[in-house]
C-alpha cells in the first residue's frame, strides 16, 4: 500500500489568540439578534463582578438605548427583504470546506457513434482447375546391350489400364511385355526393368547374320482411357555411354596379357567410345547435370570414399579388322576411361561396398542413377 493511502488528514489547530477560533457560519436568528451585554468583552483591567462607577452606569444606560435601537433595527430588518452581511473577520484560518455530498451533475458529452464497420467481403471461391491434357513421356536408352527406360505420366486420371512393351523394330516383334500397375499409374512413373538384347539377338539369329545387323528395339505404351479408346506411344532406344563395375583382389592374377586391373581397389570401367575417353569423375549428381559427365559415389564397408582418393585412368586401343585371313588396323581407336577407387584404411577387411553413379542422358535431358553393390 502506497504511503498516500494510510496518509490521514492533519487535524487544524486552533488559533493560539482565541481559544475557540473554528469559524461557524452565524444562524439567521444570531446574526440579527440585538447584542447581549452578558457576552460582552470586559475591558482591561476589570472584572464582571465589580460594581459600576458613575459614569459607567451612563455607558450602561446608553448602551441600553443602543440595544433598544438594535432591537427594533433587527426587526425593521426582518420585516423587509434580508440582505447578505459579510461575517466578522477573524484572525483564524480557514477550514478548507468539504467536499459536497451532492456535486453539481456534470453535463454528459454526447456519445460518438462508432464507426460503421465496412462488411468482409466474402472470399471468393477459385475455381476448379479443369484437368489437364493427358502427358506420357518415354525415356528408353541402351548401354551396350543393355536397355533401361521409364514411363512418366501427367494429368493421367483419366488412365485406367497401361500396358509396356519392347520391341524389334525391323521384326514387328514383341520381344517383352507387362501390365503397368495401377499404383504406379496413378504415381505416374513406371521403370522398365533392364532388358538384355542378347536373348533377341540369339532368337533370331538367322535374320541378323543374313542382313549383318543387330537388334533395334523401342519402348511402347498403350493407354486405356475411362472412355474405353486407347492411346499408343513409342520411343526407340538411344545409345548412352555404357560402364560396368569391378574389384580385385590383392591376390588377383589377370586372365590375358595386358589386362586392366588394380589389386585392392574398385573401378568404374567405361565401354568403348569411337569419340574421346568418356567423362568418368567422383562426384555428385548435381556434378553429372552441370559437367555432363558421369559421376561416381561410392561407400566402402560403411565408410564414404574420399574423391580426392580416387584417380582417373585413360587408354586407347586401335580397332582391327580381320580380312583374308590376316588381321590389320583400321586407323581408327576404342577409347576408354576407368575411375580407381581406393579401399578407406579405416574400412573393415571384408564387406560390401556401395557404388552409384549418375549419368545425364540424351533422353529426355535428365541424370540416370544407378546403384550397384559389391562384396569383397
Amino acid at each position: 500500500m502506497d504511503e498516500k493511502d494510510t496518509e490521514y488528514r492533519r487535524r487544524e489547530e486552533p488559533s493560539p489568540l482565541l481559544p475557540e477560533a473554528e469559524f461557524h457560519p452565524p444562524g439567521q436568528a444570531e446574526e440579527f439578534s440585538p447584542p447581549n451585554p452578558a457576552r460582552e468583552f470586559s475591558p482591561p483591567g476589570s472584572t464582571a463582578g465589580d460594581s459600576a462607577a458613575p459614569g459607567d452606569r451612563k455607558r450602561r444606560w446608553r448602551r441600553a438605548l443602543y440595544a433598544a435601537a438594535a432591537v427594533m433595527l433587527g426587526f425593521t430588518l426582518l420585516t423587509a427583504k434580508p440582505a447578505v452581511s459579510a461575517p466578522v473577520t477573524i484572525a483564524t484560518p480557514t477550514p478548507t470546506p468539504e467536499a459536497s455530498s451532492s456535486p453539481s451533475p456534470v453535463p454528459t458529452p454526447e456519445p460518438t457513434p462508432a464507426p460503421t464497420p465496412e462488411p468482409t467481403p466474402e472470399p471468393t471461391p477459385e475455381p476448379t482447375p479443369e484437368p489437364g491434357e493427358l502427358e506420357c513421356h518415354l525415356c528408353f536408352f541402351n548401354f551396350s546391350a543393355v536397355h533401361n527406360g521409364f514411363v512418366k505420366l501427367i494429368n493421367q486420371e483419366h488412365v485406367v489400364s497401361a500396358v509396356a512393351e519392347i520391341r524389334e523394330i525391323h521384326l514387328h516383334s514383341t520381344e517383352w511385355s507387362a501390365e503397368i500397375p495401377g499404383d504406379e499409374i496413378a504415381v505416374g512413373y513406371y521403370r522398365v526393368p533392364a532388358f538384355d538384347d542378347s536373348d533377341t539377338y540369339f532368337k533370331h539369329l538367322d535374320y541378323y547374320e543374313e542382313n549383318n545387323g543387330m537388334p533395334e528395339l523401342e519402348l511402347c505404351v498403350t493407354l486405356t482411357m475411362d472412355t474405353g479408346g486407347q492411346l499408343t506411344y513409342t520411343e526407340k532406344a538411344s545409345a548412352e555411354q555404357g560402364w560396368g563395375v569391378s574389384y580385385w583382389p590383392f591376390d588377383y592374377e589377370p586372365l590375358w596379357d595386358g589386362q586392366e586391373y588394380y589389386p585392392g581397389c574398385f573401378a568404374v570401367m567405361s565401354y568403348e567410345s569411337l569419340e574421346a575417353p568418356p567423362d568418368i569423375r567422383a562426384g555428385s549428381s548435381g556434378l553429372a547435370w552441370e559437367e555432363n559427365a558421369i559421376c561416381v559415389e561410392a561407400t566402402v564397408g560403411g565408410v564414404p570414399v574420399d574423391p580426392a582418393s580416387c584417380r582417373v585412368v585413360t587408354r586407347e586401343e586401335p580397332i582391327m579388322t580381320f580380312e583374308d585371313g590376316e588381321l590389320s588396323e583400321t586407323g581408327q581407336s576404342y577409347y576408354y576411361t576407368t575411375l580407381v577407387i581406393p579401399r578407406p584404411e579405416d574400412a573393415p577387411e571384408h564387406g560390401a561396398a556401395k557404388i552409384t553413379v549418375y549419368q545425364r542422358l540424351r533422353c529426355l535431358d535428365t541424370v540416370w542413377a544407378e546403384n550397384r553393390e559389391i562384396e569383397y
